[in-house]
């Protein structure tokens, strides 16, 4: 079975042209050819196609053989690149060499060009795995030092939330104490109830930690996404400004997970609440749920993923977008872009928690000025 073969062949002698096909035809190649003669018709194929090798003639009019080799250097470096020739002599064959060329073929003796292009062809694709394999490397060590960074956080934070707990309920438990004393002025009354706001503010807090750090025991039963989408979004959708607009899209056959509830009405109010934020000129949000079934290629980069059948509930919003370069620090407590008294920094980063409690995780979709899509993964309940 011939072997497909595309072929740049940057030549201005038809005749020439014609023997290069022919002798890699006979050694098994079918050509899908495309022709160059002049530095401009060079860059414009390269510009439109891809190729698996290119092959070169070295004497061009007002054209070389190195400077088609320097051409195919700075456009497509990967492809493998021969010279031809019927005058080449040893001195020039050596500064091709040296140039990058991956080897040279003299006219008279085309019997080699078909093992040079088989050989060249392996050890590209030699190259690609390589390099396809430090791709994969280096993708695993950035998941495994955000994982590990993440882990100390979430530690780090679940014990301050043990201990600023504690605290709390001192504080909490002896508050009781004073309000239902007796002859209280008003002056007194208003100071114990900014206490009791105030303590009401950091029990929140400390449930958010907890939440990320992953410590708080959840009540996991059967959850219909929908169902829950719905309850939540009444609620949502009366507090929300005037200037912004809640919509749903529910996939009707969207599968159960086996989830604490509480903690999903919780994941869905954080991202509306975000989305919110990032549109102060307001906008349309949308929760959507759907099924998605992911291969070990689809969920290769991502950290915490894995395949296999998930119901996903995401939340999308028209507003300001994430710019890439913060969106590895995005789900980091305490972190955020808001001004401190709008928020804390612990909204997304409750989410990561309670996804990853779930054996889920969270993916984000952003473009800076067109919005912001949050989608968290979420494995399909098993039948019974």
């Amino acid at each position: 079975m011939a072997i497909p073969l595309r072929l740049l062949l940057v030549e201005d002698s038809r005749d020439d042209a014609e023997l290069v096909v022919r002798r890699l035809e006979r050694s098994g190649f079918e050509i899908d050819l495309a022709l160059a003669e002049t530095e401009q018709q060079l860059r414009g194929t390269l510009a439109e196609r891809t190729f698996d090798i290119i092959i070169s003639d070295f004497s061009l009019p007002n054209f070389t053989g190195i400077r088609a080799l320097e051409v195919t250097k700075e456009l497509a470096p990967d492809v493998p690149f021969i010279v031809v020739s019927g005058t080449i002599g040893e001195e020039r064959a050596v500064a091709v060499m040296k140039a990058g060329a991956a080897d040279y073929v003299m006219k008279g003796n085309l019997q080699r060009l078909g093992p040079a292009v088989e050989r060249e062809l392996r050890e590209a694709e030699g190259r690609r795995q390589r390099r396809r394999a430090e791709r994969e490397r280096e993708e695993f060590r950035a998941q495994l030092i955000q994982s590990q960074k993440m882990e100390v956080l979430g530690t780090f934070a679940g014990g301050i939330a043990h201990d600023f707990n504690n605290l709390l309920t001192v504080v909490s438990l002896n508050l009781q104490m004073v309000e239902g004393g007796a002859g209280m002025g008003a002056g007194a009354q208003e100071a114990l109830d900014q206490i009791r706001v105030a303590c009401d503010r950091a029990s929140a807090l400390v449930r958010q930690l907890l939440f990320f750090s992953r410590r708080r025991t959840l009540e996991l039963t059967a959850v219909q996404l929908n169902e829950l989408v719905e309850g939540v979004t009444s609620m949502l959708r009366r507090i929300l400004p005037s200037g912004v607009v809640l919509n749903t899209e529910r996939d009707p056959a969207v599968w159960p997970v086996h989830a604490d509830a509480s903690s999903l009405e919780q994941v869905v109010v954080n991202l509306v609440t975000n989305a919110r934020d990032a549109m102060p000129n307001g906008g349309a949000i949308t929760i959507r749920t759907r099924n998605a079934v992911l291969t070990d290629d689809e969920v290769r980069g991502t950290p915490g993923a894995h395949a296999g059948p998930h119901a996903v509930l995401s939340v999308a919003d028209e507003g300001t977008g994430i710019d890439c370069e913060i969106r590895d620090k995005i789900f980091e407590p305490f972190f955020t872009t808001k001004p401190p008294e709008r928020g804390t920094g612990l909204g997304l980063s409750t989410i990561y928690g309670i996804a990853e409690q779930h054996g889920g995780w969270v993916a984000l979709e952003s473009e800076v000025g067109k919005g912001s899509e949050f989608s968290v993964f979420l494995p399909r309940m098993a039948s019974n």
